[in-house]
């Protein structure tokens, strides 16, 4: 879950989605391994891992930003054994219009 988020009480769900979209690995860290083990300061153990890491992210990260909503359902559950609570729409809401009152 991203902390950001939640640090602004957006929820749980508000915070697990953007997470689980940006799970995929990038192109770009085979470029730095691969300068890591040209150079010497990593292993090439290290470089497959990677590899094999952005094959399966590539692949899995697709359905996963498909089906986020289940995912989350799912996944749900299992977050409810961390501090986290999920904040009400109406007490958003309420906090909202507080603060727009405020500005006013």
């Amino acid at each position: 879950m991203t902390p950001i988020l939640h640090a602004l009480k957006t929820g749980t769900r508000i915070s697990f989605i953007p997470a689980l979209n940006l799970s995929q690995i990038s192109e770009f860290s085979l470029v730095i391994c691969s300068l890591g083990v040209a150079l010497g300061h990593i292993g090439e153990r290290a470089l497959s891992i990677v590899v094999y890491t952005l094959a399966i992210t590539s692949v899995t990260s697709t359905y996963a930003i498909l089906n986020n909503y289940a995912i989350f359902v799912t996944i749900n559950p299992l977050l409810a054994w961390f501090p986290l609570r999920e904040e009400s729409l109406a007490r958003r809401q309420f906090f909202y219009l507080v603060d727009c009152l405020e500005l006013c």
